[in-house]
């Protein structure tokens, strides 16, 4: 598990920054932004084949929207594929 530094990551003072687990099937990355033990939003980002991710998934939970979380889970999310070889997303 790692901690994104990413500054896209930091777009609130009050939102905990996201975490990337690695994820086996689907192969890519799990990324989570947790809270107290609880899941605030998460997404799901493949491996990039041939210069190309793909974000599966992005979500946040009805109780912690308008803080952020969703704009800096992209961007994190974004960051890591490009880090990881990705020329260009699929979103």
């Amino acid at each position: 598990m790692r901690t994104c530094r990413s500054p896209a990551c930091r777009t609130s003072r009050t939102a905990p920054s996201p975490t990337a687990r690695t994820r086996q099937d689907p192969p890519g990355k799990r990324l989570e932004v947790r809270e107290g033990g609880e899941s605030l939003s998460e997404a799901t980002i493949g491996r990039p084949t041939a210069g190309f991710g793909v974000l599966w998934w992005i979500g946040v939970t009805p109780a912690a929207r308008g803080r952020g979380l969703g704009l800096a889970l992209l961007g994190c999310a974004l960051d890591l594929l490009k880090g990881l070889g990705a020329i260009e997303t699929i979103l």
